[in-house]
């Protein structure tokens, strides 16, 4: 654990009435020997402190193009990370290789600079979120500055199904529809909801969906309210997953999903048979989003079903295919 982490653990244990950037710049401030007493500090831990309040202060007084140099740099440096190698991945075949796909470690954790003032043992997976020391490496693009927020920051309005759209879209759709666009992968996405003209058969449609370019529905969620359970959501996919053809899905092999009931979500497959009835897959435990650990877990998941995504685009890259999610029915004069 590095100087500051230890310092700032031992703020949060206590929990300071102010944050880290209220401390003073001024190193001689009679503060700090105030707080050094007050929450046993050892010297290089007052010293890290001292250096961050610092870095803040000139952050916030670097030039504009400056600044905005290192969003573009910890942006793409993030990205290239989580993007790499995705051109060369083997597609999974097997629910082990997908579980596994979707459960791997990032290979770039974002950077924050309060990763240590989440108190307790909840704290993010570290491959997804890690502290640094440096202030211009913390300072991020706003797609991304919206992850690190969700994750430490995530609430809910309300305990209705609505209450956990805002959730899903910052941890889940977000992160899935930016990095596919990184990659070139022009997905699109949309929630469920009648079209202006009141055609669309909304209580056929999943809450959520997202399709490849070539057209299949490649992912889709289902969202209940707090209180109800999970397997009603799952239930859902279920019910409105009744083929797995060609007619739909061309040759890809699964169509990726989630289940959010309330603060709690997992995601599943429907895996392509000699049938066509589809096989269900569990690929993660139910995650608790009401925790900084469950977030990033999410956000892990997240990631890893955008690169599955870009995968399977390269892999069946067109053909015609009825698109799914938008059945249209002829409105009743």
């Amino acid at each position: 654990m590095s100087s500051f982490d230890s310092a700032a653990s031992k703020l949060a244990a206590i929990a300071p009435p102010f944050p880290l950037e209220d401390l003073p710049i001024d190193s001689s401030n009679e503060m700090w020997s105030r707080i050094e007493s007050k929450y046993g500090l050892e010297l290089h831990e007052v010293s890290a402190l001292q250096r961050y309040v610092k870095q803040q202060q000139q952050q916030q007084q670097l030039p504009s193009q400056n600044l905005g140099q290192m969003i573009n740099s910890n942006t793409e440096s993030i990205y290239d990370g989580w993007s790499n190698g995705v051109f060369d991945d083997v597609l999974p075949t097997t629910e082990t290789e997908l579980r596994n796909a979707v459960q791997k470690e990032l290979p770039v954790a974002l950077p924050t600079a309060q990763h240590a003032w989440v108190s307790g043992a909840d704290v993010p997976v570290h491959d997804v979120v890690l502290a640094r020391e440096e202030a211009s490496a913390v300072v991020l693009s706003s797609d991304l500055e919206g992850i690190r927020s969700a994750i430490f920051k995530g609430a809910y309005v309300g305990t209705t199904e609505d209450a956990t759209h805002g959730t899903i879209d910052a941890l889940v759709a977000n992160p899935i529809k930016n990095l596919c666009l990184r990659c070139g992968c022009a997905v699109q996405t949309n929630r469920n909801g009648t079209d202006s003209s009141g055609a669309t058969l909304k209580n056929l449609r999943p809450d959520f969906l997202l399709w490849l370019p070539s057209g299949v529905l490649a992912f889709k969620g289902e969202e209940t309210a707090f209180g109800v359970p999970i397997r009603n959501a799952r239930e859902d996919l279920r019910s409105k997953m009744n083929v797995f053809s060609d007619t739909f899905f061309g040759t890809v092999p699964y169509q990726l999903a989630y289940a959010c009931s309330g603060s709690h979500v997992e995601f599943v497959a429907f895996m392509r048979t000699n049938t066509q009835r589809p096989r269900e897959v569990q690929l993660t435990n139910s995650v608790d989003l009401s925790t900084v650990n469950g977030r990033s877990l999410c956000v892990r998941y997240a990631i890893n079903i955008a690169r599955l995504l870009v995968a399977l685009d390269r892999a069946n890259p067109g053909g015609d295919v009825v698109r799914l999610g938008e059945t249209v029915i002829t409105p009743t004069s």
